[in-house]
């Protein structure tokens, strides 16, 4: 009798050659019942000491989180700390220049007029209506 050789070895989940018969190891297995257990029963110190656990992780994340926006803060000030105050002071003044609307109270009265008889009011007249009034 001839002496037999080994059998080669797949990487798990290989594919098989048609007609070849599967490894020993890969042989359909009768299925057998799975045993029934009780379930189990945590006692309640061991649930009290679980939440306890999970409050404590639960506020060590929220800190985590608290120091790192923290840390972002005081990276963000440097930052502006870095920039000049005349250079500040002069994109204020832009800013402020750009902002600002001209006043709606403008041209509405007389200074020349005598007190409290210097706003102009047009009666609903327009330019084209008092031109043509005159």
């Amino acid at each position: 009798m001839a002496p037999q050789k080994p059998p080669i070895r797949r990487a798990p989940g290989a594919l098989r050659l048609a007609g070849f018969p599967a490894e020993p190891d890969e042989q359909p297995k009768a299925s057998e019942p799975t045993p029934v257990t009780a379930p189990a029963y945590r006692s309640t110190e061991d649930m009290l000491r679980d939440l306890e656990t999970e409050k404590k992780q639960k506020r060590a994340a929220a800190a985590r989180e608290r120091r790192k926006k923290q840390r972002e803060q005081i990276v963000n000030i440097k930052e502006v700390l870095k920039i000049s105050i005349a250079q500040v002071k002069a994109e204020a003044a832009a800013k402020a220049g750009a902002e600002k609307l001209p006043s709606m109270n403008a041209g509405a009265y007389m200074p020349g007029a005598p007190t409290s008889r210097g706003k102009i009011v047009t009666g609903g007249y327009d330019g084209k209506k008092a031109q043509s009034s005159l």
